[in-house]
């Protein structure tokens, strides 16, 4: 055990802190010259505050003024004090005693995960174990180039991974992550890392039934609040069967698709581009107008129902018949090219206007009319009246 004294000394010496890392402390003091003789024995003494703290001692000389600490362990208290060595071997403290805190091991890998024009995702992996302490929490520290100072933003130590949000578009970022003792210790920083944000993508993306065609449909966007250069438009079939095609456009907000297949459903995105950079896509999906269906009659009438023929159109897509009457119309899925449709519950001796449609989606094709039918009076009647003849609107 240590025989410690107190040395009462003319003037005041204090250790003070110059710089300290992971492993290391600096250690910086008041001239000794005037004080003690170059024989005299003057050391550093420090140990961890921790449970299994060993004591450590490094020789210094009267005319140093610093001593550099190796070996440390990141994230420790550690406490440090000057001491003589008197002639008898007792050791006498010169200095009150400093209280330092290694800097914890920085987190690792700080790299980019997804961005938009308002958020930077940012992964990391946590600080290296060997012989590290325990820190409190990670600090994320960011700013907009040349801007005049940091956000910073606090994360859990069981999280790696933030996304920054409430950021400005197109602008670009310095980023650096740290880790925090509970003291208030910091890490070496990680970084700088460089990210930017994506330009606004158009302020929203809309088609009017009226834009829509059995072959073209047209697409509308209202622009970013920021502006854009151009803007890049890309298509392709719902069912990915088909490439993507893809489009520029300048100084307008509307673009004509042509040549599309009937009934056929696509999916469309608009990109605001800035500087060559594109925002994120706005997309819509869309179902062209299938062909009307070829040719549609009764071949059988009857007192409460109607059987009819129905063909439809060789050419696109449809995934159904719809065939309405008055206020009521009935919905028939089908992928058959011609099949029967039977209208039930007719009153007798009635005359109905049959109008058909083919439809794909939420979408329909042009009318197809029926002629007009009139169903039997009674059971007796063999086949019930048909007027005029087939009319395609």
């Amino acid at each position: 055990m240590l025989n410690i004294g107190i040395l009462i000394l003319p003037k005041t010496i204090k250790l003070k802190s110059e710089d300290v890392r992971e492993n290391e402390a600096t250690i910086i003091w008041d001239s000794l010259q005037d004080l003690f003789s170059s024989t005299s024995k003057l050391f550093i003494w420090y140990k961890s505050n921790s449970a299994e703290g060993i004591q450590h001692f490094y020789k210094i000389f009267p005319n140093e003024t610093k001593a550099v600490i190796s070996e440390l362990k990141p994230g420790h208290h550690y406490y440090f004090a000057l001491m003589m060595s008197d002639i008898m071997g007792a050791h006498r403290t010169v200095t009150s005693v400093l209280n330092v805190q290694t800097r914890p091991n920085p987190p690792q890998n700080l790299t980019l995960g997804e961005l938009t024009s308002s958020e930077i995702q940012l992964l990391w992996g946590p600080p290296e174990k060997s012989q590290s302490g325990t820190f409190h929490h990670y600090l994320i520290s960011f700013m907009p180039l040349k801007s005049r100072g940091p956000i910073t933003e606090d994360v859990a130590t069981e999280n790696t991974s933030v996304v920054l949000q409430n950021l400005r578009p197109f602008r670009s970022y310095e980023i650096y992550i740290q880790a925090v003792t509970e003291g208030g210790s910091l890490s070496c920083a990680e970084g700088p890392l460089f990210a930017s944000t994506d330009p606004s993508p158009p302020a929203s993306i809309y088609i009017d039934n009226a834009d829509v065609w059995e072959n073209t449909m047209i697409v509308h966007w209202e622009p970013p609040l920021e502006g854009c250069d151009e803007y890049h438009l890309h298509i392709q079939m719902s069912n990915q069967s088909s490439e993507i095609k893809q489009y520029s456009v300048i100084n307008i907000t509307w673009f004509q698709f042509d040549f599309m297949i009937p009934g056929a459903t696509y999916d469309i995105e608009v990109m605001a581009v800035r500087s060559g950079k594109r925002s994120k896509p706005k997309c819509i999906t869309q179902t062209t107008k299938p062909l009307p269906v070829v040719i549609a009659f009764p071949i059988d009438i009857q007192t409460h129902s109607t059987a009819l023929y129905v063909v439809m159109p060789n050419i696109g897509l449809f995934d159904g018949v719809i065939v309405t009457y008055g206020v009521e119309n009935k919905r028939i899925p089908t992928s058959k090219r011609d099949f029967n449709v039977t209208i039930e519950k007719l009153t007798p001796g009635e005359e109905y206007k049959f109008a058909v449609h083919s439809s794909s989606g939420n979408m329909k094709s042009k009318t197809y009319r029926v002629p007009i039918v009139k169903t039997s009076v009674n059971a007796q009647d063999e086949v019930g009246e048909l007027s005029n003849f087939p009319l395609t609107d």
